[in-house]
């Protein structure tokens, strides 16, 4: 019996050591579980529309793979998923989620430029900042960056990596805004308003239908000039009628045509006398309507913007972003980069079908490819209503 002890004894400390690691590795999996957990990635796949299918494009792009950049989860990003998680070794299931974010994301810092970049100076603009969309990783995205992650009680080193971006994409929802006493003509940073557009005068009859059919307006987008054919122009009786049912106006010169050369400080001079005698406080946007079909070039786009904010408005454009679609991406591309950064555009991309207000999808126009500031976009025209009005949302913007 004495001469087994020793082997007892070796046998109970290799028990003991063996517990000891067993507790080890549970504290460390627990701890290393908790941390995991802090990441939460949202699940993507087809179908879904948006910023976040933005960033996915964007992303995949960054990685060197080729595909529309449209905020449409259709059957190519589906595709170009499955791809990438091959390529990774993946589950390939063609829906970006938990296994997938984490690897598609770039890292990126100031000094760095491209795709993934883009993806995150959207990001940061749907969630209310107001950065030029350059692919530039700059001081002003740096700032951006640092400010987000201050208020979502992120670490703030103002890069952003896998935690920011699961913040960002959906992991961490931002703060609730301060509720306001009353209305004001701007909302709120991010905050989404749908209404209208149309060529015809607005009158109870019309507000009544669209009321009936897909909700109150926030706001009717009406035209400054009369057209012949076309439109008939805002009227001082017509304006009181909207502003005495809370509602806002958005205001458009229409396009007579010409969105060339000269015909910008024409045009621009034009709406200034229009909204001045409608009494339209400075501050406000003006948009110069430029139909997919017209022919636009940067000299236009310079003189509508240095006259209009010369008399104290904000200059904008209803435009067509898309290359494929009209000269105006290339137009406004070469307009400069102070006329990139502080033009609001109102984008008629992508095209969808009529909603409820209660039914509106996420804010989520095109944007031209050298960036830019939409905070309007058209997202369905009136073929698809019961009424003679296009349907539209703006973010924090300005209106009447």
């Amino acid at each position: 019996m004495q001469q087994k002890k020793p082997r007892l004894l070796a046998l109970s400390s290799l028990l003991m050591l063996a517990m000891i690691l067993a507790l080890g590795i549970g504290v460390f999996t627990s701890t290393t579980l908790a941390h995991a957990a802090t990441y939460s990635w949202p699940d993507v796949g087809q179908g879904s529309t948006g910023e976040n299918v933005y960033s996915i494009q964007l992303m995949l792009q960054a990685h060197g793979y080729s595909l529309s950049i449209d905020g449409d989860f259709g059957p190519q990003t589906a595709s170009t998923v499955r791809s990438f998680q091959s390529a990774h070794g993946l589950s390939v299931d063609g829906i970006v989620g938990p296994q997938t974010w984490p690897v598609l994301i770039i890292t990126t810092q100031q000094g760095n430029t491209g795709s993934a970049v883009k993806a995150l100076q959207r990001q940061l603009n749907a969630h209310g900042a107001n950065l030029v969309v350059d692919s530039d990783f700059g001081p002003l995205t740096v700032a951006a960056v640092k400010s987000y992650q201050s208020k979502q009680g992120l670490g703030v080193d103002g890069i952003a990596g896998p935690q920011t971006w699961s913040s960002l994409v959906g992991g961490k929802s931002p703060p609730p805004p301060t509720p306001t006493p009353a209305p004001t003509s701007t909302p709120p940073p991010g905050s989404t308003l749908w209404g209208v557009d149309t060529t015809a005068s607005i009158t109870s009859a019309f507000l009544s239908s669209i009321k009936s059919n897909y909700g109150t307006p926030d706001f009717v987008g009406r035209y400054l000039d009369q057209e012949t054919g076309f439109t008939t122009g805002l009227t001082k009786s017509e304006v009181s009628y909207i502003h005495g049912q809370s509602i806002k106006i958005l205001l458009i010169e229409s396009d007579h045509g010409g969105d060339t050369s000269s015909e910008g400080t024409t045009k621009a001079n034009q709406a200034i006398q229009q909204a001045k005698a409608l009494g339209v406080p400075t501050g406000n946007t003006l948009f110069a309507d430029v139909e997919v079909g017209s022919a636009v070039d940067s000299t236009f786009i310079q003189d509508w913007y240095k006259t209009i904010t010369a008399a104290g408005y904000k200059a904008g454009i209803y435009e067509n972003p898309l290359p494929g679609s009209s000269g105006f991406n290339s137009a406004f591309c070469a307009s400069g980069s102070t006329v990139i950064a502080n033009t609001v555009l109102y984008s008629t991309e992508p095209s969808r079908t009529a909603t409820t207000k209660a039914n509106k999808p996420i804010f989520a126009p095109t944007s031209p490819t050298c960036g830019g500031k939409t905070q309007a976009w058209q997202y369905a025209l009136a073929g698809t209503a019961k009424v003679n009005a296009d349907f539209d949302e703006v973010k924090s913007l300005t209106l009447w």
